[in-house]
């Protein structure tokens, strides 16, 4: 039997290597056998043997460790099927007789826009309302935000989410989507930097591209490339969304996270913000071709609270006498309220700003440990 090591995802970069007698070496050194570059990636993390017709893979010691279904190993044996986690990566083991041969293809811009989900028309701004056909339309578009991103506490394993949205009532708006993926789940908002058909159509877009793309790719700054790419072929002025993408990896309890145009999220621990240097990662999807994003490994602890907003909640804080401190005092207003619970916090929060949201506001927060399968 013959395994294969393979990079999970679909870049340019991908790779299939055959696992040998001769150990390989993974890591961020440019002498590792197998280099995979990223911060996240101790210069030797791991290798890969075969030994008497067995696969087998040892940590060498890494920072953010290795990881085999879902456990840190130290060294432990893999069969065909096995998924091997190394900082941000993911790497398959496969049994080479058993691969199929795959031809995968990115449609073009053409293909997109010739399916009925969306046609250039669809994307013309309508002509103008009357007063009484306006609030129609804008009770329409808060009724659709609203079921498609309802405030509502969702129950992880090993983390509990409070979603408070708050829409303008102009169709386009915020979204957000959490679900589960293999051993992981991934969580996303998005935010249009515009209103209108051409903004909610664009956002009913990047929705359903979600899940294929994360699907093809583990890694939450691959796949805002891969989506930014898709806006970029649509070939359509001023389609601009800022986004979050994280994914949460409940048994080791870690979450990487990466941001398109959007503020990082507020990161509290014992009574501090975290990650109180970090800034935006990245240009807005829509807005350059070759944009890469950043990507951020965050090693959480039990009550650790990770906020992700929208600039509709930001902008709310942003006093005249503070510009461009929306965010920290933002994040002094989440601690200020740091011994209410997380429910009681997010609604409070949302409630002291109703008056000054101008925009949607949407607040995602997390707490490490509110829940468990």
């Amino acid at each position: 039997m013959t395994l294969i090591l393979t990079l999970a995802d679909i870049s340019p970069d991908t790779w299939s290597k055959p696992i040998t007698d001769q150990p390989q070496v993974v890591g961020r050194s440019e002498t590792a056998d197998i280099h995979l570059e990223s911060r996240f990636v101790s210069k030797e993390h791991c290798r890969f043997w075969m030994e008497a017709d067995a696969c087998y893979v040892e940590d060498c010691g890494s920072t953010n460790g290795t990881y085999v279904r879902g456990e840190r190993i130290g060294r432990t044996k893999l069969g065909s099927g096995d998924r091997v986690v190394v900082g941000n990566f993911e790497l398959l083991v496969a049994d080479e007789s058993q691969l199929q041969p795959t031809d995968y293809e990115i449609p073009s811009a053409d293909t997109i826009l010739s399916q009925e989900t969306i046609s250039l028309a669809d994307l013309v701004q309508p002509p103008a309302r009357t007063d009484q056909k306006a609030d129609d339309e804008r009770h329409i578009a808060t009724t659709i935000h609203q079921r498609l991103t309802p405030s509502r506490r969702i129950g992880l394993p090993g983390m509990l989410v409070e979603v408070a949205y708050v829409p303008s009532g102009l169709l386009g708006g915020d979204s957000f989507e959490c679900f589960e993926l293999n051993d992981r789940w991934v969580l996303a908002l998005f935010d249009s930097m515009n209103h209108g058909a051409k903004a909610a159509l664009t956002i009913a877009l990047i929705r359903s591209e979600l899940q294929r793309w994360v699907s093809l790719t583990p890694e939450p700054g691959r796949c805002l490339e891969l989506l930014n790419s898709e806006l970029l072929k649509l070939n359509i002025s001023d389609l601009y969304i800022c986004a979050s993408l994280a994914v949460w990896f409940p048994i080791t309890s870690t979450m990487v996270y990466a941001t398109a145009g959007q503020h990082p999220p507020i990161w509290i621990r014992d009574d501090e913000q975290v990650n109180r240097q970090e800034t935006a990662g990245g240009f807005p999807l829509g807005v350059a071709d070759g944009a890469q994003y950043e990507e951020q490994l965050v090693p959480l602890r039990p009550k650790d609270r990770i906020f992700f907003f929208s600039d509709g909640l930001a902008d709310a804080f942003r006093g005249s006498r503070h510009a461009g401190s929306a965010a920290t005092r933002f994040a002094q207003e989440i601690l200020r309220r740091k011994t209410e619970g997380l429910q009681q916090q997010v609604r409070r929060l949302v409630e002291a700003q109703h008056g000054e949201i101008r925009d949607d506001a949407l607040l995602v927060a997390c707490e490490v440990g509110g829940a468990s399968r």
